[in-house]
Order: C-alpha cells, then sequence, then structure tokens
C-alpha cells in the first residue's frame, strides 16, 4: 500500500514539473500585444515579467489620428521601471539653427521622463509623403541638433531606436544615402559613429495617409549608391566550451559546440546597403549552411539558437548576443543597419553577457 501511494505521488510530482516546464518555455517565447494605457503608463512590473520571460511586448498607440508602435524586448530590459508610453507626431518647420532657411521636418515628441526601462523600437506613420528608404533623424532642439540614428520608412511609417527621452525627435525629409558627406547645417559636431544606426522594417501597425509637406532642401552627392557594401562577420561559443559541464547533455557533442569554440571563422560577406545584423546572420548561415532558429517579428528578431546551441542549453543565463566592431550593442539584431567595413561577432555568453564582455 505504501509503494502504491509513493507512486502516485511521483506521478503525480511528474505530471506538475511537466506542466511547470511547459509553462515556462510557452514564457519565453511568448509574444504579448497590447494597447498604450489610456494614461501611457506601463508598470514596472509588466516589464520586470518580461525581462525574466525574454519574450517580447509590443503596445499600440493612436495620437490625434497617428499611430504608433512600440516593440520591447526581453533581453533588452536592463533596469525595469515604469514608462509612459504616450508621443505626439506632427509635421514641423524650423530653421536648424536659428540663422538658415527653415526646414521641415517630422516631429515626434516623447512623453516619458528620462531613460526607458530598456532600448525599444518605435514605429510611427509619418505619411504617405515619405518614399521607402533611410532618414536621419536628430535629437535636442533647433540650435542644437545632433544625429540620433537612421529611421527606415516602410509605406508610410517610420521606425526608430530609443533609449531615452533626449527632447524632440527631428525626422529629415532627406533621405540618408542621399545626404553628402557635408552633414546637415542642423546637426552639431558629435561623432556618427558614436550612436548606431537603427533599421527596423515594418509590424503590424496600420500607417496613416497624414500629408507631409515638401523636402528640405539639402546638400546632395551625385555619386551612385552602392549595390553591395562588404563586411565581416563570425559566429564563437568558447564560453560554452569553457563551461561543457553546464551543457545540456544532448548539446555535449562536438558537432553543436566545436571543441575550438568556432561555429564560423572571420568570413567576408557583400550585402545590400541597409542590411540589417539580422539580414547578415540569415544570408551566412543559408550560405554556410548553419542552423539558426529566431522569434519574434520584423519589429524585434530575436535568435535563439544558432548551429543547435540555444539559450539556456549552458544554465539560465546564456544565450546568444553579438557585437559590431568590438562593442555590443545591447539591441536587437534586427535594429542595427551595417556600414561599409562592419566586422559583426555572434557570441555564445554562459553569464548573461559578463563572460564576453557584453554586461553593461
Amino acid at each position: 500500500m505504501k509503494k502504491r501511494v509513493m507512486a502516485i505521488w511521483f506521478a503525480l510530482l511528474v505530471a506538475c514539473t511537466a506542466v511547470f516546464a511547459g509553462c515556462t518555455a510557452n514564457t519565453r517565447s511568448r509574444t504579448t500585444v497590447a494597447s498604450v494605457p489610456a494614461n501611457g503608463v506601463v508598470r514596472k512590473a509588466d516589464f520586470q515579467r518580461l525581462q525574466q520571460s525574454g519574450g517580447i511586448a509590443i503596445y499600440n498607440g493612436k495620437s490625434g489620428g497617428v499611430s504608433y508602435s512600440w516593440t520591447f524586448v526581453g533581453p533588452d530590459i536592463r533596469k525595469p521601471a515604469e514608462a509612459d508610453l504616450h508621443i505626439s507626431y506632427k509635421p514641423v518647420t524650423v530653421s536648424p539653427n536659428g540663422t538658415d532657411t527653415a526646414q521641415t521636418y517630422g516631429q515626434i515628441t516623447l512623453e516619458q521622463k528620462g531613460s526607458y526601462p530598456g532600448a525599444a523600437s518605435l514605429r510611427i506613420t509619418v505619411g504617405k509623403g515619405w518614399a521607402d528608404g533611410s532618414y536621419p533623424f536628430y535629437a535636442g532642439k533647433p540650435g542644437a541638433l545632433w544625429q540620433a540614428g537612421t529611421a527606415q520608412v516602410v509605406n508610410g511609417a517610420a521606425t526608430i531606436r530609443v533609449s531615452e527621452n533626449t527632447g524632440p525627435y527631428l525626422l529629415a525629409q532627406v533621405q540618408a544615402d542621399a545626404v553628402s558627406s557635408a552633414a546637415p547645417p542642423a546637426v552639431s559636431s558629435v561623432p556618427a559613429s558614436s550612436v548606431p544606426a537603427s533599421s527596423v522594417p515594418a509590424s503590424s501597425v496600420p500607417a496613416s495617409s497624414a500629408p507631409v509637406s515638401s523636402a528640405p532642401k539639402m546638400p546632395v552627392s551625385s555619386a551612385p549608391a552602392p549595390q553591395t557594401i562588404r563586411v565581416n562577420i563570425s559566429i564563437r561559443c568558447d564560453t560554452a566550451v569553457q563551461n561543457w559541464s553546464s551543457l545540456s547533455a544532448n548539446k555535449q557533442d562536438h558537432r553543436v559546440v566545436p571543441a575550438n569554440g568556432v561555429i564560423l571563422p572571420e568570413t567576408s560577406m557583400a550585402v545590400k546597403p541597409g542590411a540589417t545584423v539580422y539580414d547578415l546572420l540569415v544570408s551566412v548561415c543559408e550560405k554556410n549552411g548553419i542552423q539558426m532558429e529566431h522569434k519574434g517579428s520584423a519589429a524585434g528578431e530575436y535568435i535563439e539558437g544558432i548551429n543547435n546551441l540555444y539559450e539556456f542549453d549552458a544554465g539560465p543565463l546564456s544565450g546568444w548576443d553579438y557585437a559590431v566592431n568590438g562593442t555590443f550593442p545591447g539591441y536587437g539584431v534586427s535594429q542595427y543597419t551595417l556600414k561599409s567595413g562592419d566586422t559583426v561577432l555572434f557570441a555564445y555568453t554562459c553569464d548573461l553577457g559578463h563572460d564576453i564582455g557584453a554586461a553593461n
């Protein structure tokens, strides 16, 4: 009788464990879609859950008939806190430094005070008057503007990468690849290389038809745009080799984790201008027959596994991260636009980035 009771309890324990494991797996891969709250504020607890789950949260809102969408990716959440997601958008005509001829910009005003819990993608309708392409956007106020990055416009909607409120963002109505090396007069001397360009394809938020006025007069280069640019990429899992005993039993295989930690040695690749790190990874994996799995959407891709080595395969703090030119950007692979000559490294971490120099 005692053995039978113990067997029943053991069966119940196994069943509960399976249910819990199933819930955990679902949480990790979960994508939630919600409306921006009426007061604009998403709670700290919501960002804590997102950080813990590693999922994706999309918040859709409207402002004066203009639709917008925020995308937060769990691994990008660095410091959970309340965040005000209210924004406003309008075309404005201003003089860049107070003396030059006025130019027209799309002005995006954020309501958040200071930083967001983590870098996020903001997609907002700007109208059909904007041709598809990449556009520079600036932060600050007229007279003290600096280039904050590059926005990708697709079907009348622009996407920018946002980590804090540094004043109204002004989206220039001249495509980035049409601006000459002589920077627009609106821009101060902040080095462009200090702020990685961001580029996110369109998500599910519908575009509106807000008309945009005529483009500003800015210097235009007569040189033809290059058909491709060359970049370098390598894929390594040295930390998995160093933490072999922590690997799941079915991943203790040198076909998954090479003994030298090199899944792909540094390889030169040709990509189209405007390609993202995600585009590069897809291309190089297809070309070299390397397995790769991702989750999310075009607004926020997250790399789950490469070469059958997945997040959590070497413990709860393990997964993939990437660096460009030796620096870990700390945001999604589909939101970093490559430049000619960039060197990309995909590295596996077993300690939330601390063991590869990625932790802030």
